[in-house]
């Protein structure tokens, strides 16, 4: 067999809140490591307060001082999303006594059981896992969890990988309606891709960035200089929509909060919404639904499409599968200019994806 699944903790009931360190005691070759961590719902729609995935704030791995990988649960499924093209396998199930299921993909190749890209626990002293969790965030009154690790692992087939695909978030603060922000990109390992983070509730992408820059030594080489309107379209003409399946027992009368993945273009289906949607704003991550005609049957289930996962867009920098055509900064300096459109009230985010060499 060449492969296996490995587990690397079995499911744990943890406190309400805390973060978890977990030794990575696998000699194997690791392709993708997985974390899952389910809440009990004790009430139904009524207590849902946020996506499955904010009860995982923060997933890393380190080995001491040394960060391999550090993400947001949602920035953590929006990288998968876009590494695989495949909808997450959280379920958004809003049906009391069921679980709230939220997983992170780490991958580290550029598909699963990628032999060039990987993780090789032996090249490192003592690589831990440390997920930060929080019960409550998504479900309040939760009084259950579950945290599962398993590991996608190299078996009989034992590959030489040349790295493995580094993401973290670079930084993190809070825009400024009409002002331009900033950032400087590293340049110690090239770039695979590059993404940007910026979720509210019911506003447009457009209301959200106004203008995104990339410049290469003062304005050397200019890499992209586009208006937020046409870089949503140039985004849904290369990624394909994101599709989530959610499960819930809506309130006939006033409805229910839905949160979704997807933040764009946002579209129910489904027979027992088809005449349920309270709010017609086809963007942001929260969504008013009632039961449709069918509500005798106890829940519903109906799946939504849409684009820009978790409200994170992705610059891909060349052929996703080619290492070698992937953004080198060596000798060179790049500067990611933002200008926050007018509804701007959050945090915006930029996330890094890059090849790191052994």
């Amino acid at each position: 067999m060449k492969y296996r699944v490995a587990e690397i903790q079995a499911e744990k009931d943890m406190d309400t809140a805390g973060t978890a360190t977990i030794d990575i005691k696998l000699k194997d070759i690791i392709s993708r490591i997985q974390v899952k961590f389910a809440t009990r719902n004790p009430s139904g729609a009524l207590t849902i307060q946020e996506t499955e995935v904010a009860n995982l704030p923060k997933v890393e791995l380190v080995d001491g001082s040394d960060v391999l990988y550090s993400l947001t649960g949602m920035e953590a499924q929006a990288v998968d999303w876009y590494d695989t093209l495949k909808p997450n396998q959280s379920n958004g199930s809003y049906v009391s006594n069921w679980d709230l299921v939220c997983i992170v993909n780490m991958n580290f190749g550029r598909w699963l059981y990628d032999p060039d890209l990987a993780l090789d626990p032996n090249r490192f002293k003592n690589p831990q896992l440390k997920i930060t969790y929080d019960e409550d965030a998504a479900v309040a009154s939760t009084v259950q969890n579950g945290l599962t690790i398993l590991a996608d692992v190299f078996d009989e087939k034992v590959p030489s990988p040349q790295g493995f695909l580094m993401n973290k978030e670079l930084r993190s603060y809070t825009g400024v309606a009409g002002a331009w922000e900033e950032t400087d990109i590293p340049s110690d390992y090239p770039h695979r891709k590059l993404m940007i983070q910026g979720r509210q509730a019911d506003i447009w992408l457009g209301g959200i960035f106004d203008t995104i820059k990339l410049t290469e030594d003062n304005d050397k080489k200019v890499p992209l200089d586009i208006v937020c309107k046409h870089l949503e379209r140039w985004m849904e003409s290369i990624w394909p929509p994101y599709w989530q399946h959610l499960v819930a027992d809506l309130n006939e009368q006033t409805g229910d909060t839905l949160y979704t993945i997807p933040t764009q273009a946002v579209t129910f289906f489904g027979p027992y919404v088809a005449s349920g949607l309270l709010d017609a704003v086809p963007f942001g991550y929260t969504h008013t639904v009632k039961s449709g005609v069918y509500a005798n049957i106890g829940f519903e289930a109906f799946g939504v499409q849409g684009y820009v996962p978790h409200g994170v867009i992705a610059i891909p920098f060349g052929d996703q599968k080619d290492m070698t055509d992937w953004y080198d900064l060596t000798n060179k300096s790049l500067v990611l200019k933002i200008k926050a459109a007018a509804n701007q009230s959050g945090t915006i985010n930029v996330i890094t994806q890059q090849l790191r060499r052994y």
